[in-house]
């Protein structure tokens, strides 16, 4: 069984101080989001139906994610996000775990 659920263009993942969830906004845009079950977060975005972007998901830890444009390894343990978009790598830590 995938360490993720997916569901449409969202992938959710969970940590032991939430769950990162993970939307393909567009093959350039991907949305961040730690669900930790207190409800809704401010968002300086509105809400917007997005259409489906085409991705691929491969690997178990980390796990990346593929689109056209940019790659995003996601690991939960320890929390850790690595954007690639073929001339920068950017790496955050997040507090999800």
């Amino acid at each position: 069984m995938p360490p993720y659920a997916r569901e449409g263009a969202t992938l959710r993942l969970a940590g032991d101080g939430g769950t990162l969830v993970v939307t393909v906004c567009t093959p350039r845009i991907v949305r961040l989001e730690i669900d930790d079950g207190a409800g809704p977060r401010p968002s300086f975005v509105p809400p917007r139906e997005w259409p489906m972007a085409p991705f691929e998901i491969d690997g178990e830890a980390p796990i990346r994610l593929t689109t056209s444009a940019l790659s995003l390894d996601v690991a939960t343990s320890p929390s850790r996000l690595t954007l690639l978009d073929g001339s920068l790598v950017e790496v955050v830590e997040l507090p999800f775990s």
